[in-house]
């Protein structure tokens, strides 16, 4: 389970990771990146919905089990993190504008 657990969180994250860096590079809005990668918890298509049908799953049994607890605390400190990274740039980049 906790393998299981462990990829399918890895999936998501880098799927997160990939959107944020688009972003980046297309100097998205932070709003824009946010839509997006909310849209990538939404059972939204066949595989979204199972991904989301898993996650559902294990964040049930995380409840009860210290170690998925774990992994699913890790994998939103990760995204979180990811995503404060991104929007400090987009800050760090409006206030270069602004000053130029």
């Amino acid at each position: 389970m906790l393998a299981t657990f462990t990829r399918v969180n890895g999936r998501f994250t880098a799927r997160v990771d990939e959107l944020v860096n688009r972003g980046e590079a297309e100097a998205r809005t932070i709003a824009e990146m946010l839509r997006q990668e909310l849209a990538e918890l939404m059972p939204l298509d066949d595989a979204r919905r199972a991904e989301f049908l898993v996650r559902l799953a294990f964040a049930d049994q995380a409840a009860h089990n210290a170690r998925l607890a774990a992994v699913q605390r890790e994998t939103l400190v990760g995204i979180r993190s990811r995503v404060a990274q991104a929007i400090g740039k987009w800050h760090g980049m409006r206030r270069g504008r602004s000053a130029a």
